[in-house]
């Protein structure tokens, strides 16, 4: 019997972590919302865009009512909840409703701040969160003239602009020195406040309202400097709060929002909190890439997927207004910031600004030119340092042999393959230009439909834009800039680990290698010998070291090893970390005695029927098979692996629970990882879709060079994705389409092979 998963809210939070979890888990759980507003999820963010005429309603939907009937999701509108007993886990709605739980995640959102200003209630004044609220706004703007908003930040600049779209006489009455104060400073505000101007806003700073005038309706302000101003519309824009209240009635943790752990876990057991409304380590959050961030974990928690803990998110901003372009990230004003790049462009109006807390870039304002934006966030996520940042500025760009012009453009050129495009639903370089090249995409809109990019705040849609012509431009066969001089290894994602080797070192596989890497140790002795010399504890004697080179657990008899407990395991794993770091001959010498491949495929299978049965598309299976093998039979691995090829569903080999799977299929050649069916019984994850074999069997070799330099020694291939995540992985394995710093390798492993025709490696040549 399913669980029953109930979420209050049918905002942006809330859905997208249902999403989440219909993609691990579609059976698990019987799914109901309610949701306040009668319309179904839409996108909040982009209300300013209807707001000024670039959206209808419409098109800002996310999921129309089709989507809960085919999910199979019982949606109430309408409904507020009222009341929440978690005792006997049962909430009832404003009309009577009540429905049982299992699972409860609020995703109330929050509320818009109403200051206590004196006449704050009457008729004329509105906020500015909901599609009725664009459509009061409206319908005042048909009937009077003159408009005021209450705030200089972003939503309220966003608001201002769609009342001068909607015809009206506009004031925006801010309580600071200048605009956008907590993401900007003095410069970047001023260049934007004369833009805003000469689109027909009237500013107001430094000002204090203290009361709102009129008999039964809005007519005026009234200032704390004794100044008046006539209006006929006030909107207040001076931030949210969340909406915590239910949740407090019902007995959780609240502070600022519902206090939630790295798991999104309130303080009542089987009852959550995303969103707007949550509170994680003090913090709460009004950006989206955020909410999706948080609903993506709880969603991994709830399908029992083991995620990665939540550790907060970077906040930035990008100003959604047509012909003006700002962006933000971090904290430039802090006290501790220095700043290391100020530049100002009078002539073009463009601003930059980075900042810096010690040798860490934290914090930028673009202004005018924000190409660079994503970039930049990216490396304040990465800990990027300020000297490292410095010396990519004065780098000359050489990367392409077709000259760009659009700022943009380059900008789009020169973003890593793994860097994300789209923070608000984690969409990355890689992902966008494999789509495009695969799917023929022609169109932005095109690429959000079948990656989402750009379709939560809009933020990205230039670089999403740029990436579409760049794509198409035919540049990315000649792009030389992603080429890298160094090994594979060193480009990779690594994951931290906190498990020691044995009982015998206490290092972690990851301080391990990187110990072997940093010092290249040559042989097993030298290891233990200098690891022995350190603070590092090591139970070998003078003995085991010395004879650590020739050891091997056969040649120990049964006293010997309850004497050397454990030390098999770490001189094996030595010896693996030196093949595949350093070349080491000690290491090649043995190589038998470390993990391979193991390839099963249909040959036997197949044996008894004609010939043309060995042939799929156009070519003999079997035969590329074989020379794909050779190529890649000789690999050390982290544990002994098994790839599995199967021509149809009908196969007597089952791919899905083999460590690498290839089945075709009417749609391709599917390539699944992860499988299990020794340790525990574990069905593999489809990786990805391709039209021809060749391409599976590259894509397959580049999934074993990832796991080689990833896993840990003596790590099955589906803990290891399990632990790294199968999307994480997707990016990695599809970002490499791009970057040949394995090709050399590869072709240096089929020398003296038949190497594939142009014809056989189409899929790679496109994405290339």
């Amino acid at each position: 019997m399913r669980q029953q998963l109930v979420v209050i809210g049918n905002g942006m939070a809330g859905v997208r972590c249902v999403e989440e979890i219909l993609k691990l888990a579609p059976d698990t759980f019987e799914i109901t919302i309610f949701g306040t507003e009668k319309h179904p999820n839409y996108n909040r963010i982009l209300l300013s865009k209807m707001l000024q005429g670039e959206h209808t309603f419409e098109h800002i939907i996310l999921h129309d009512w089709s989507w809960y009937e085919q999910q199979q999701i019982q949606l109430y509108t309408t409904e507020t909840v009222t009341h929440v007993d978690p005792d006997t886990r049962i909430l009832t709605t404003a009309s009577g409703l009540q429905h049982t739980y299992d699972i409860l995640i609020f995703a109330t959102g929050s509320i818009p701040f109403i200051p206590p200003i004196q006449g704050a209630d009457k008729k004329g004044v509105i906020s500015f969160r909901t599609v009725e609220d664009c459509e009061q706004m409206k319908r005042y703007a048909q009937h009077y003239q003159q408009a005021a908003v209450i705030g200089g930040g972003l939503l309220g600049l966003e608001a201002a602009r769609g009342l001068l779209h909607l015809g009206m006489d506009t004031h925006v009455i801010h309580n600071a020195p200048y605009l956008m104060n907590r993401q900007l400073d003095l410069l970047s505000a001023q260049l934007l406040q004369q833009e805003l101007e000469q689109q027909g806003m009237t500013f107001h700073l430094n000002e204090n309202t203290t009361r709102i005038t009129g008999a039964t309706r809005a007519q005026g302000l009234r200032f704390a400097s004794g100044a008046k101003l006539a209006v006929d519309l006030v909107v207040f824009a001076v931030g949210i709060r969340p909406h915590i209240r239910l949740a407090e009635y019902a007995g959780l943790h609240v502070q600022r929002g519902i206090v939630v752990n790295d798991y999104m876990q309130t303080s009542i057991e089987g009852i959550y909190a995303v969103g707007e409304c949550a509170e994680h380590q003090g913090i709460t959050y009004g950006l989206v890439a955020p909410l999706y961030e948080q609903g993506k974990v709880l969603a991994q928690h709830l399908c029992q997927q083991n995620p990665l803990p939540y550790q907060g998110s970077i906040p930035y901003s990008q100003l959604k207004i047509s012909g003006v372009s700002v962006f933000s990230v971090g904290d430039t004003n802090a006290s501790d910031c220095q700043q290391i790049v100020q530049q100002y462009d009078g002539v073009r109006k463009t601003y930059k600004k980075v900042s810096a807390v010690g040798d860490r870039i934290t914090g930028a304002i673009l202004y005018g030119d924000t190409t660079e934006g994503i970039s930049l966030l990216e490396m304040i996520k990465q800990g990027t340092s300020a000297h490292s940042y410095l010396q990519q500025l004065q780098a000359v760009d050489t990367s392409s042999a077709k000259p760009i012009n659009n700022p943009t453009d380059i900008a789009a050129a020169k973003l890593e393959h793994t860097s994300t495009v789209c923070a608000c639903n984690a969409v990355t370089k890689a992902t966008i230009l494999q789509s495009i090249q695969t799917h023929g995409l022609q169109t932005a809109d095109e690429v959000q439909q079948h990656t989402q990019a750009s379709g939560s705040c809009g933020g990205c849609r230039p670089i999403v834009e740029a990436l579409v012509r760049y794509s198409l431009s035919g540049t990315i066969e000649e792009d030389q800039d992603h080429t890298l001089d160094t090994p594979l290894h060193a480009s990779l994602v690594t994951h931290p680990d906190h498990i020691p080797v044995c009982s015998s070192i206490s290092l972690t596989h990851t301080a391990l290698k990187q110990q072997i890497q940093q010092h290249s140790w040559r042989t097993v002795t030298e290891v233990l010998t200098q690891l022995s010399s350190t603070d590092t504890p090591i139970a070998y004697s003078p003995l085991d070291i010395q004879d650590a080179d020739s050891f091997h657990v056969d040649d120990l008899s049964i006293s010997d090893q309850s004497e050397h407990d454990g030390c098999d395991t770490c001189i094996t794993a030595i010896r693996y970390y030196l093949q595949l770091y350093l070349d080491s001959s000690l290491a090649i010498d043995h190589a038998n005695l470390l993990p391979h491949l193991q390839i099963l495929s249909d040959r036997e299978w197949l044996a008894g029927y004609p010939d043309h049965l060995h042939t799929v598309d156009g070519s003999n299976v079997i035969e590329q098979i074989q020379q794909w093998q050779s190529t890649v039979q000789h690999l050390i691995l982290p544990y002994p692996t098994r790839i599995a090829v199967a021509q149809n569903i009908y196969s007597p080999i089952s791919v899905r629970v083999q460590d690498i799977g290839i089945l075709y299929s009417p749609a391709g050649w599917e390539i699944y990882i992860g499988g299990c069916a020794t340790d525990r019984i574990q069905e593999a994850h489809l990786l990805t879709t391709v039209d021809h074999l060749p391409d599976a069997l590259y894509l397959i070799y580049l999934c074993l060079e990832l796991y080689r330099y990833q896993a840990y020694y003596s790590e099955p291939i589906w803990k290891w994705v399990q632990r790294t995540e199968v999307l994480p992985l997707r990016e990695q394995v599809l970002s490499l389409f791009y970057n040949n710093a394995i090709a050399d390798a590869y072709d240096r492993d089929r020398k003296g092979g038949k190497t594939y025709d142009a014809d056989a490696m189409s899929f790679l040549q496109r994405t290339m």
